[in-house]
């Protein structure tokens, strides 16, 4: 089977940034395709370990297996156009996403051709390139435009693969969480290979961006032109200030001479694991309100929210 078959999925991965107007109307068709690809790839019979060789010998392996990423690509590409346009219909993706347990169908195939799947299951398929199995720092959208110029690549769908496993951890890391941690003990061996890998090489990625997303919206030559959630809140609120490190975004709020401090901290498997808030200096603040605030904090977290949204919602709740 001819590797250019992997161009119109490439092409669905650098679809431009108005997807989100193109999903929203037919959520419900995108999550149904995913479900229905997924279920035509396992009605293949072709066992998760023999996925990466079956795409490359049978015809009808690959055709599915394109269909299905091409599905899951449109999935998390919409989400996180949605997530930006229409938070109300990103919402009603996200929950439909969960009720239908389309990730439960689909994600075990992206994990196959990862080689993240069975008792054997290590940190990636040692035959992807070692720039693609190693490197942490990996530009996801220049290898998608790197398979549109050569899509005769031998390894065309295991980098797809993982630009899908790393857009959903951006998009959707609460119902990528979800899907995760309800593996039955039956895949411990995929578990276990799936946090190895989402620690090594989608993490750092992932911590990265949610930094970034702080620091245009706190940074002081950003600060008076910056647009999002948390800029508005510090706007709103000009003795609260917050500081952002690689993996810790640290809330100050300061009244009469005293300062409140609050950590938000991402553990090394985020988004496996979540965001934990701890109090570094609480003042003034009684121990049944801090616990409301967690609770609140966790709700938000559930509902796919990013690391800026959970520190102005704190903000706000000072």
């Amino acid at each position: 089977a001819s590797p250019r078959l992997a161009v119109d999925l490439v092409q669905l991965v650098l679809a431009a940034t108005d997807l989100g107007a193109h999903v929203g109307p037919h959520i419900d068709a995108v999550v149904r395709l995913v479900r229905a690809s997924s279920k035509a790839l396992a009605d293949l019979a072709v066992r998760a370990d023999e996925l990466p060789d079956a795409v490359r010998s049978d015809e009808y392996v690959r055709n599915a297996a394109v269909r299905q990423l091409a599905a899951m690509v449109l999935l998390v590409r919409g989400a996180e156009a949605l997530a930006a346009t229409d938070i109300q219909r990103f919402d009603e993706l996200a929950e439909l996403v969960g009720s239908s347990q389309a990730l439960d169908v689909a994600m075990p195939w992206v994990c196959a051709l990862l080689g993240l799947h069975g008792d054997d299951a290590g940190g990636g398929r040692t035959s992807i390139p070692r720039l693609y199995d190693t490197a942490i720092d990996i530009d996801w959208d220049s290898l998608a435009e790197e398979l549109v110029r050569n899509p005769d690549h031998a390894h065309a769908l295991e980098v797809v693969a993982c630009y899908v496993m790393h857009r959903a951890a951006w998009a959707l890391p609460a119902t990528l969480r979800s899907w995760w941690a309800g593996l039955p003990q039956s895949a411990r061996a995929t578990s276990v290979a799936v946090e190895r890998f989402v620690t090594r090489h989608v993490s750092p990625i992932i911590m990265s961006r949610e930094a970034e997303r702080i620091r245009r919206q706190t940074g002081e030559e950003q600060q008076q032109n910056a647009v999002g959630m948390l800029a508005q809140t510090l706007e709103e609120y000009d003795d609260a200030a917050v500081r952002v490190g690689a993996a810790q975004a640290t809330l100050l709020y300061t009244v009469d001479d005293n300062t409140l401090e609050m950590a938000v901290r991402l553990p090394p498997s985020y988004p496996l694991a979540p965001p934990t808030v701890e109090s570094v200096k609480r003042v003034a603040v009684s121990e049944k309100r801090w616990r409301a605030w967690l609770v609140a904090t966790q709700a938000l977290l559930a509902r796919n929210r990013h690391i800026d949204a959970v520190c102005s919602q704190l903000v706000g709740n000072v």
